[in-house]
């Protein structure tokens, strides 16, 4: 996304140096081997100690040479193809010495394994961004996208925030060094959804290229199928794209500083709210319902907000799994908890009917953590098949018992469990059967359960 529209730009202000070097008998390619030499010796001689600072001044000297070389091709008229695949080649080692660098650092003083394995993976995997677009273009796909992390995304969040974290050993500027980890991780979950995004463009354009007329004369029904395959073949592939990103999110969130954690959430939520998709117009028409007379500068705040809180669950969700009992007791407040305590005590049964607010995972874990008091939910299956999984594998761990809402038994487990003076929690204000009662909910017809 850079490149739409930063490129532009410095290549205006390059351009001068560049004749200058041509005035001065210097070609492309020398520039562009003394650009890559220098990028690696930055890279390799100051990131592997921790020198992030200084490292980053020695890259930001010679990272330009990639907008002056070919400035200088076409103001010479020398574009070549020898040209172009010299200098792809050597941004994939000077990419590769960058991340190396990092990766090396955090195998030896920077001890810390999970983050090495983080850089290690952003190097394999800007790798394989730019090859997923060479080979659909060698087989004759346009490959008509470039995705939400292309090479100039990944130099300068990585080494704005190498060189802003090299503040804590170079200038003593205390808690600035979390930025790097950060990046990292930001870096990774983005070329994973890039390269996600061209594998599902190319097979999209590799089968539009396939049904175009000339080659087959198959019948309507055959070609009817053949579109409903196709249709298939995406919504798994959109399956298995959520079901990654969930388990990345699971993965590398609970790594993360938790200042860390909740910064990325908000900068995802405004980015999402940003984008202003069908999402968030939903979420401003029911404020608009539930703040009658909110003018639209008042529904943004309020969605934005709204997104926030969204993502702020999800940074937690991830998280929890981390935290240890005191840090889950911290995280709720309880009035007149004697109202469920004194009744399980009694032996009788309770049912907790719970509405859609606040982080229901996180008060899960505080009765089974924190208090000690196990308990049955009944949750919607989610597709991926796999998410739904995760979900079941990740709330029985907090110590829940989950049955899924079809299949017609969770009806009779939950009966048991109460009869037992069991304790059983259900969010209460999603009709899932189609079996409730129409209520009037802030002056519009809604169907609850019953």
């Amino acid at each position: 996304m850079l490149n739409k529209y930063a490129r532009a730009f410095f290549t205006r202000v390059l351009t001068p140096f560049a004749a200058l070097l041509l005035r001065l008998g210097v070609s492309p390619d020398t520039v562009t081997l003394i650009g890559t030499g220098g990028v690696m010796a930055g890279a390799l001689a100051f990131f592997p100690r921790g020198e992030f600072f200084w490292g980053t001044v020695v890259i930001t000297l010679f990272v330009f040479s990639d907008l002056v070389d070919g400035t200088m091709a076409r103001q010479s008229g020398r574009s070549s193809r020898w040209g172009a695949f010299l200098d792809s080649t050597l941004d994939r080692i000077a990419d590769a010495a960058v991340f190396g660098g990092v990766a090396l650092w955090y195998a030896g003083g920077g001890d810390d394994p999970v983050l090495c394995a983080v850089a290690i993976f952003c190097l394999a995997s800007g790798q394989v961004v730019s090859y997923t677009k060479a080979r659909g273009e060698s087989i004759g796909l346009p490959v008509n996208v470039n995705g939400l992390v292309e090479r100039a995304e990944r130099l300068v969040i990585t080494l704005v925030c190498a060189g802003l974290a090299g503040f804590e050993a170079a200038f003593g500027v205390p808690y600035i060094g979390v930025l790097l980890p950060v990046a990292l991780w930001v870096v990774a979950v983005g070329s994973l959804v890039t390269i996600l995004q061209r594998m599902v463009t190319v097979r999209r354009e590799a089968a539009e290229a396939e049904a175009k007329p000339g080659r087959g004369r198959g019948r309507g029904a055959g070609t009817r199928r053949s579109r409903r395959d196709r249709a298939g073949r995406r919504q798994l592939m959109r399956e298995r794209m959520t079901g990654a990103l969930y388990g990345l999110g699971w993965g590398a969130v609970k790594r993360l500083p938790e200042p860390a954690a909740a910064a990325l959430g908000r900068a995802i939520a405004d980015a999402a709210w940003r984008r202003r998709g069908q999402g968030v117009l939903r979420l401003e028409a029911n404020y608009a319902r539930v703040v009658p007379g909110a003018d639209p500068e008042r529904l943004a705040e309020l969605s934005r907000a709204g997104m926030r809180s969204y993502l702020r669950y999800w940074m937690e969700s991830f998280r929890l799994p981390v935290w240890d009992a005191a840090r889950i007791r911290d995280g709720v407040e309880v009035t007149d908890l004697h109202r469920l305590t004194g009744t399980l005590d009694s032996g009788r049964g309770v049912i907790l009917a719970l509405p859609h607010m606040g982080n229901w995972d996180l008060v899960g874990a505080y009765l089974t953590t924190g208090l000690g008091i196990p308990f049955t939910t009944v949750a919607e299956r989610l597709r991926p098949e796999t998410l739904y999984d995760r979900f079941v594998a990740y709330r029985e761990d907090l110590g829940m018992e989950v049955l899924p809402h079809t299949g017609g038994a969770a009806f009779g487990t939950l009966a048991r469990r109460l009869r037992a003076g069991g304790l059983v929690a259900l969010v209460a204000d999603r009709d899932l059967s189609s079996s409730g009662i129409e209520v009037d909910f802030f002056g519009e017809p809604a169907r609850m359960p019953a």
